[in-house]
């Protein structure tokens, strides 16, 4: 028998979205953080997703969030989409 079959087994935590690897939530620690222009548009004000509770937690936890001109007008871009509009102005 080896010394590794006599060792307790420990269960990895879970978070509560049931994702084993990463712990919920943020570094209380403050972080620099960028996000994606797709994360951006799924963090708007009418959606309930993973994206948008991403940027109230940063927001929350007084994060600082790095954003720049040209990630703005991209946001802009792409929230003026035909398809992108019409499902937040829903």
């Amino acid at each position: 028998m080896r010394a590794r079959d006599l060792a307790p087994q420990r269960k990895p935590k879970r978070s509560s979205r049931g994702h084993t690897k990463y712990p919920r939530g943020l570094s209380s620690a403050l972080v620099k953080i960028v996000l994606d222009t797709t994360i951006l548009v799924r963090a708007s004000e009418h959606s309930q997703g993973l994206g948008r509770e991403l940027l109230l937690l940063i927001i929350g936890r007084d994060h600082r969030l790095l954003i720049w001109n040209e990630m703005l007008h991209e946001l802009a871009r792409v929230l003026r989409y035909p398809a992108i509009a019409a499902y937040y102005d829903s």
